[in-house]
């Protein structure tokens, strides 16, 4: 246990008397503040200092005890802190990256946060960036498509290519007289099961033929363009006729279609107050730490900063982190 003088006993009852009988600090030679308590390593332990870290306590939901044990804690604390000065613990690369971390973040939670949490997108901003990004938010139309085919390479002799042909106007005809029940997404069946004994193409004959959406301009490596082209003239729900490729037989089918252009302005305008939300924040905290650094005066020796050398070694990946050391990093004025 600590010992005390006698005024650190009446604390409780007249703190007024302790600044009377308090020493001046022998640590640097000015008057001693008022109402030290105690010295610690040379540094004073004041009335305000005991009062303040009660508040503190209060205000944290942490137990307040008596004066005098409130004062043994803080001694030991203090204590404890001069030790670790005093083995050079403060002056540690990684603990002084932490506390600089530390006093980041409270700046930032003092000064920065609120600021990024009261940003707001006014209705006026929304419809100045539907304009501005009509380019980008024009849409390409898009046609979904299936296909039979049938493989007889154009080597094939006359009478295999006459098979073949037979075979998927046999196949045409049986779609034609139960057609699937079409539709969007899944239900985009297209041939249906005739596409099954019907269709050579791996990929798509058991779901109908189904090539899926494919945007305007847009080639497929699935069939040869100008099969692409046929398709993209016929209307939603109509198929082609038999086309002849140096591969094969194809017969497509524009199962459904989207038209491009813009889209209306309710129904981007969601994703356009989060996109400008979130830029508006990244340009208050980008303001935050320049005005920091115009404040700093920073100076920097490019001549010296050209010799230095780094370490070549490879960066260590680590996950992204929100923390303080995250901060937007301005370019310092030269």
């Amino acid at each position: 246990m600590i010992r005390h003088s006698h005024r650190l006993f009446l604390i409780a009852a007249a703190t007024a008397l302790v600044t009377q009988c308090e020493k001046p600090s022998t640590n640097t030679g000015a008057p001693a503040p008022e109402g030290v308590l105690a010295t610690v390593a040379g540094e004073p332990i004041t009335e305000a200092d005991l009062l303040a870290e009660a508040e503190w306590r209060h205000a944290n939901r942490e137990r307040v005890p008596s004066a005098t044990e409130l004062l043994d804690e803080m001694i030991h604390r203090r204590a404890m802190l001069a030790k670790a000065r005093s083995e050079g613990l403060d002056e540690d690369p990684a603990t002084r990256r932490r506390m600089e971390s530390i006093l980041i973040a409270r700046l930032r939670e003092r000064d920065l946060e609120k600021a990024v949490a009261n940003a707001e997108i006014t209705e006026e901003e929304l419809r100045q960036a539907y304009e501005a990004k009509s380019g980008e938010l024009t849409r390409k139309g898009q046609d979904r498509f299936a296909i039979l085919f049938l493989e007889a390479s154009d080597k094939s002799s006359d009478e295999r290519r006459a098979e073949v042909r037979a075979r998927i106007d046999e196949g045409i005809a049986k779609s034609d007289a139960d057609p699937a029940p079409g539709g969007r997404g899944p239900a985009a069946m297209g041939f249906g099961a005739v596409a099954v004994d019907y269709s050579d193409d791996q990929t798509t004959r058991y779901r109908g033929g189904d090539l899926g959406w494919i945007p305007e301009g847009q080639e497929s490596a699935r069939v040869p363009a100008e099969v692409l082209e046929t398709g993209r003239k016929l209307s939603k729900g109509e198929r082609s006729e038999v086309i002849e490729t140096p591969l094969g037989f194809y017969v497509i089918m524009k199962t459904d279609a989207r038209p491009g252009g813009m889209p209306a302005f309710d129904q981007v305008s969601p994703r356009l107050h989060q996109e400008l939300l979130v830029e508006k924040r990244r340009g208050i905290e980008r303001a935050f730490v320049e005005s920091a650094v115009s404040e700093a005066d920073v100076t920097i020796d490019e001549a010296a900063l050209k010799e230095v050398q780094l370490p070549s070694r490879p960066t260590p990946q680590k996950p992204a982190s929100t923390g303080p050391d995250t901060l937007p990093q301005p370019s310092a004025s030269r």
